[in-house]
């Protein structure tokens, strides 16, 4: 990257790239069962591979610095699908250079938790001491700090969990960070606003960790999870936090609000703070992908 080049990356979300079609009926049980049923009815024609190959495709031609994804790679957090989805992440490049966090989806049951480290590679620290969650990647002049909002729920429902031990790590972190002149990017599934998706999909500690966001500070949170492109704010409109939504990678839909999307997204540094461009690609239901460009600027959101 020149000296005097914005740093350029690409965000994705939700693009449920998997087929559980030849998993086995006796691996289905209780919650999966009723998953797979809803990928087999709907969702396998809602999430169609060739709508995120077309965004890779136009991805590819913008030639990002760095590619993060925030989470839902699968449909039902099996190990096929966790094994398909590393494919995947490899023909997009290496873990140094695309960052993940998982998705409720991924994190679909309890023996999908230990399925993660799969993808270890593709979200773990720079300083290798570290493990887990939340995780720090600086690519200057940008900071990506990955929170896990994947967590198990019961039938029916699609929330998220950021919990307490990593609502502390991550208080530290960001305090850490303040300092050091880097844009702080927030990666999480699940929407930090509260009230912004429907009570069985809301993020549970949502609150909380609008809390901590407000207190020690981040220039940008970007999430999925709602399927839908959307811009909005943590606190004062002018001053507050801007959080930033994806569509489903795979998504055919009629709105450009809901069809497949991914943002580029153009960083540089000034003083103070950041200038940031954003342009929506959205790919239309005849495979015509389309931009909306936005900027503006960020100035530091420490806290005092």
């Amino acid at each position: 990257m020149e000296p005097d080049a914005p740093f350029r990356f690409a965000h994705l979300s939700d693009p449920h790239l998997t087929s559980p079609a030849s998993v086995r009926f006796a691996r289905l049980m209780g919650k999966r069962f009723l998953g797979y049923l809803s990928w087999r009815i709907r969702r396998k024609y809602r999430h169609r591979r060739e709508m995120l190959d077309l965004l890779v495709e136009d991805l590819r031609a913008f030639t990002p610095d760095h590619i993060v994804i925030t989470g839902d790679l699968t449909h039902l957090g099996l190990a096929t699908e966790f094994q398909q989805a590393r494919a995947w992440l490899q023909s997009l490049g290496s873990g140094k250079d695309v960052t993940v966090v998982p998705g409720n989806h991924d994190i679909y049951a309890e023996d999908s938790r230990h399925r993660v480290e799969y993808w270890s590679d593709y979200m773990s620290a720079d300083d290798r001491a570290r493990s887990g969650f939340p995780f720090v990647r600086v690519r200057h002049p940008v900071a990506f700090v990955g929170v896990n909002s994947g967590d198990v729920s019961p039938p029916f429902f699609a929330t998220g969990c950021v919990g307490q031990d990593q609502l502390e790590c991550l208080e530290a972190i960001l305090d850490d960070l303040a300092n050091q002149n880097l844009c702080r990017v927030v990666l999480v599934h699940h929407s930090p606003v509260e009230g912004q998706e429907r009570w069985r999909k809301r993020l549970i500690d949502a609150n909380a960790l609008a809390q901590v966001l407000a207190r020690k500070g981040a220039e940008l949170v970007l999430h999925g999870h709602g399927h839908r492109v959307r811009l909005s704010s943590l606190g004062a409109h002018e001053s507050g936090i801007p959080v930033l939504s994806a569509a489903s990678a795979s998504s055919v839909h009629p709105s450009t609000e809901k069809s497949a999307a991914y943002h580029r997204i153009e960083i540089r540094p000034q003083d103070p703070g950041f200038h940031i461009q954003i342009e929506t690609r959205v790919c239309l239901p005849d495979g015509e992908v389309k931009g909306n460009r936005r900027e503006f600027v960020l100035g530091s959101t420490s806290a005092n």
